[in-house]
């Protein structure tokens, strides 16, 4: 039997975590194990890296090597046949980065029965790097301001786990690279849970949508008639942004525009909020199937097209879509339908919103409080959202904001709708290159997604940049 060449880092000093490993592997004759004395360092994080530089030096010639940290754990779900069979599909694929779990990621979607394409993940406690990938480490810089995973992660797009994972890492008390790791007892084992969990939810999500994925013809012909009621938020005083947006539909004849005075309190996110709900009264009094909810900053970019919005708008109904954004300034998930939306757990930005009727009264009936942004509420209400890419939709910069104090600097909000679609071409690079085309389905009913899949979604999505 062919064995797979492991190298398990571990401090001499760490008796305990050296006596796990070993326990670990104990008769697994399908690994060649290892024991590597850490490269010295009075940084843990750059000592790591150095590690796996000198380890990688050390083994040029090797197909690939099965990078370890002491506090690996064999997964019951763990087998020789599972992992070999993970490693050939992701040579297929060109992998560069193979990891046996992951304590945190924040986007991904599944190419085949085990194997996930992923973005940006931490934890290296069980990872297989290729051959193709050996020279970028080698050539890579480390400071000490980097992570390695996610320094490993930052020099590929090509990178994939394994679900249901097959290894997490033991809490010791203690961590010796991840100083975070120190302070809250259990950390670790919520990190791998919540991942998997996430994982379990992207599974679902595309299967989801690969079952009920609808294919309406694109006919000039029968848009021709179609009308969509707009909203737009605007201050009367703020003249600039009424004389933009009111520009912006000019000639547009497949919108019936209104402009709706915004409410006002001394919390600009509050007197929002208060404006949509004015804005949903509004619609349900006028018998809306659906109505565009707009920002006084939106602007249509050059991927605007009617055919192609209403399209898209017909296809997302039938799949019990509530929302469908045209254009996202951030993100946590965003996992491929078709080609053109992506279903979407959290994000940021309400300029451009298509409301499907179903919602309409969630929002009238939910608990708003002063501590929560619109997008924080809309992607709490429902589990049904998607966005278009290309973006169809961004926001204009005025150079302040009468909502989010954040925006007020020079160039931010552009920076949020760059980063956002970086995230989604890259995303969708990957669906088209390691993902078999989707095959239409029929026009139907279709079933639920189980209640709070997106739980906290939003909540974790504000407050994960910094997870390590």
């Amino acid at each position: 039997m062919r064995t797979i060449p492991t190298f398990v880092i571990n401090l001499e000093k760490r008796l305990d975590r050296k006596a796990h490993l070993i326990e670990q592997f104990r008769s697994r004759i399908e690994f060649d194990m290892q024991i590597v004395t850490p490269v010295d360092h009075y940084d843990g994080c750059v000592s790591l890296w150095m590690t796996i530089q000198q380890i990688v030096k050390d083994h040029l010639q090797a197909e690939y090597i099965l990078l370890c940290e002491d506090d690996h754990v064999f997964q019951e779900n763990y087998s020789p046949t599972l992992l070999m069979g993970a490693i050939s599909e992701a040579q297929i694929m060109q992998a560069d980065i193979l990891a046996g779990g992951v304590s945190w990621f924040n986007n991904a979607h599944k190419v085949s029965d085990n194997l996930y394409w992923v973005e940006k993940f931490s934890g290296l406690q069980f990872t297989v790097l290729f051959k193709s990938f050996f020279a970028t480490i080698l050539s890579a810089s480390f400071t000490l301001d980097d992570v390695a995973d996610l320094k490993l992660g930052s020099l590929t797009d090509s990178k994939f786990f394994i679900s249901p994972f097959i290894s997490i890492q033991k809490e010791f008390g203690y961590s010796d690279a991840t100083p975070k790791n120190n302070k809250n007892a259990g950390r670790v084992d919520t990190l791998f849970r919540e991942s998997q969990h996430k994982a379990n939810v992207i599974k679902y999500i595309g299967e989801y949508y690969r079952k009920y994925n609808p294919d309406v013809r694109n006919n000039a012909a029968a848009y021709q008639h179609l009308v969509i009621p707009v909203y737009v938020i605007s201050l009367p005083e703020r003249i600039d942004r009424r004389t933009h947006i009111l520009h912006e539909f000019e000639g547009r004849n497949e919108f019936d525009v209104k402009i709706i005075d915004a409410c006002r309190h001394e919390k600009g996110a509050v007197g929002l909020w208060m404006s949509i709900c004015k804005v949903i009264e509004m619609a349900i009094a006028n018998e809306d199937d659906l109505i565009v909810l707009c920002e006084d900053d939106h602007t249509f970019t050059q991927h605007y097209n009617k055919e192609h919005l209403l399209k898209n708008i017909i296809e997302a109904y039938y799949q019990r879509t509530e929302i469908l954004a045209g254009g996202i300034g951030g993100f946590d998930m965003a996992i491929p339908v078709n080609k053109d939306r992506f279903w979407i757990n959290a994000f940021y930005s309400t300029q451009f919103l298509v409301l499907y009727k179903p919602i309409f009264r969630k929002v009238l009936d939910y608990a708003y409080d002063d501590t929560v942004t619109a997008d924080g509420a809309f992607s709490a209400l429902t589990e049904y959202k998607q966005a278009l890419f290309p973006f169809i939709s961004i926001q204009r910069e005025f150079g302040y904001s009468d909502v989010t104090a954040w925006n007020n600097g020079e160039g931010a909000v552009t920076g949020w709708f760059i980063s956002a679609g970086d995230r989604m071409e890259m995303t969708r690079k990957a669906y088209e290159r390691y993902t078999l085309h989707m095959n239409g389905a029929s026009i139907k009913p279709v079933a639920e997604l189980p209640s709070a899949i997106c739980t906290s979604a939003f909540t974790t999505f504000t407050t994960s940049t910094n997870i390590e």
